[in-house]
């Protein structure tokens, strides 16, 4: 399972340099469970991120 996690991360970072996508893995803390979506830090980072015109997503 680890070689499997490290081998999409690795695929993951490669992808991001050209498709100036972030991919957020996580557990309820990432989801936001229990509080409103547009709370949660993943949507906070994605409002910062295109505040600053960054050029990232996060889908």
């Amino acid at each position: 399972m680890t070689r499997f996690l490290f081998a999409v991360i690795v695929s993951l970072m490669s992808m991001t340099a050209t498709a100036k996508s972030i991919i957020v893995l996580g557990d309820s803390i990432s989801a936001g469970y229990g509080i409103e979506v547009a709370q949660g830090w993943v949507a906070l980072l994605q409002k910062k991120l295109a505040e600053k015109d960054a050029g990232y997503t996060i889908p």
